[in-house]
């Protein structure tokens, strides 16, 4: 572990030591909604540490470092402290912020699917960066659709979404953040050396070799059966090319005679 690694710990935990002192102070001073975000805030930061345990994967600590800041930096500051409305780039800077976490994840999932098989799919460099970005968006036009219904089913109809302009704002900077996200593994993919960017995904791959070997296991049963029939269909592809080439040569032989 090096001083990166350490600093990165130090800080996930000081901001969420701040969540617990901010739920106990709420609960003191009767802000019950506050509390409520600061402690929302606290059980969300363990989402990393949920997946590692359910699904057996390994997270480098800037998987942990980026969602407690982006956790505290939304909900905690944005909410509580109210820096929506003292900033105005908050909310911009949140979603572009979002856009690059998403796009991340769905870099993963497709760059396990291009190194992770014993046959390597058969997966471009433009194809990954345009998965990262479409995955990224994805999530962003669900999280649009998921506050439109929270609006509509309360009494106050703009509590998420005053205007279309604020969606389509949204949507903008998701795919913004989307896009910085697509390039890096774009590039990644290229070869090109993408300095944080490289360090995640390196970290990722180093520290679950089992994720890599399970799905070689996986690839090698599902592709097993293709190569086969690839082969028979070689096989009585050359028999009849043969048996072609044979006729070919008795009726020459005969027309020469």
């Amino acid at each position: 572990m090096d001083i990166a690694d350490r600093t990165q710990i130090v800080l996930s935990r000081t901001m969420s030591a701040v969540l617990i002192i901010a739920f106990v102070v709420g609960l003191y001073q009767g802000q019950w909604f506050n509390s409520f975000l600061a402690f929302l805030t606290f059980i969300l930061s363990y989402i990393p540490a949920l997946v590692e345990r359910n699904y057996r994967i390994t997270l480098p600590v800037e998987f942990e470092f980026i969602m407690v800041t982006f956790l505290f930096l939304s909900i905690y500051l944005g909410g509580i402290h109210g820096y929506y409305g003292y900033f105005w780039w908050w909310d911009s800077f949140l979603h572009g912020l979002s856009g690059v976490i998403l796009g991340l994840v769905g870099f993963l999932i497709v760059y396990v699917l291009r190194t992770g098989s014993r046959f390597h799919l058969n997966i471009s460099p433009g194809f990954v960066g345009i998965f990262s970005f479409l995955f990224a968006v994805t999530l962003g036009t669900l999280w649009e659709i998921l506050e439109f219904l929270i609006d509509l089913s309360s009494l106050d109809t703009t509590a998420l979404q005053p205007d279309n302009f604020d969606t389509m704002k949204d949507l903008i900077d998701d795919s913004l953040g989307a896009l910085v996200a697509s390039l890096a593994g774009y590039l990644y993919s290229r070869n090109v050396r993408v300095p944080f960017f490289h360090r995640i995904v390196h970290k990722f791959i180093e520290k679950n070799p089992s994720l890599f070997q399970r799905l070689r296991i996986n690839s090698k049963r599902f592709f097993r059966g293709r190569i086969d029939a690839v082969r028979r269909i070689k096989h009585a592809t050359l028999t009849r090319v043969k048996t072609l080439l044979t006729l070919i040569h008795k009726k020459r032989s005969k027309r020469g005679r």
